[in-house]
């Protein structure tokens, strides 16, 4: 008697269509175009010395690397006998390094030049180092930052580094007569927060994230 033959399988049309449909693809990764954030700064060769203070900012991806940073300045004088309080309004100009990773994880380096205008208010004093009466002093400065983002799905924690040359370095003369000047270099060392508003999808970035939700 013969040997029957062996019984060949067909996969279904049913599970070749889920598998090669264009309709089953992974949807594409959600792209983070806008983010809300607050940082707080502590900042050296401000209009009267060190300030410190709060960031709040916007960060705009335009796509291929190239964002908008504008963020607002809010400090006062972080110590010794000056009382001063400054606003000041910054927009940078960055290039973005990704890293191999899907959006919402990993690391990220941010190269920046901007821009920086505002002023300041010192009070007036009866110690060396303060004015006889309150004097306004502007403060415009230009330079390079730089930022290291670590995103953890839609929050990212931001340590950054902003530097620049001060434009405006008038200063005012105190109540002993000494003139007291604005430093020609100014520094400003941030940690900030911020939240990804900007992006569409319910999160899934990867294959594994997509398989699990089907």
């Amino acid at each position: 008697m013969d040997a029957e033959p062996p019984r060949i399988i067909q996969p279904s049309d049913t599970a070749s269509v889920a598998v090669h449909s264009p309709d089953f693809a992974p949807p594409a990764t959600p792209q983070r175009t806008l983010e809300l954030g607050v940082a707080g700064f502590l900042m050296s060769g401000g209009p009267a010395g060190g300030y410190i203070g709060v960031s709040p900012f916007l960060t705009h991806d335009f796509g291929h690397g190239v964002l908008v940073r504008p963020s607002l300045l809010l400090g006062q004088a972080a110590s010794g006998p000056v009382h001063s309080d400054m606003a000041a309004a910054r927009v940078d100009t960055c290039a973005r390094l990704d890293g191999a990773y899907a959006t919402g994880s990993g690391m990220q380096l941010d190269l920046c030049g901007g821009l920086d205008a505002g002023f300041a208010v010192v009070q007036a004093g009866t110690v060396a180092g303060t004015p006889a009466n309150s004097v306004g002093l502007p403060y415009l400065a230009i330079g390079p930052s730089v930022d290291l983002r670590a995103e953890i799905g839609r929050l990212a924690v931001t340590l950054r580094a902003a530097g620049g040359v001060s434009v405006a370095r008038d200063g005012f003369t105190d109540v002993t007569g000494t003139p007291v000047e604005a430093s020609p270099w100014a520094l400003r060392v941030e940690l900030g927060f911020s939240w990804d508003v900007g992006s569409g999808g319910d999160g899934a970035t990867d294959p594994a994230q997509y398989e699990a939700k089907r």
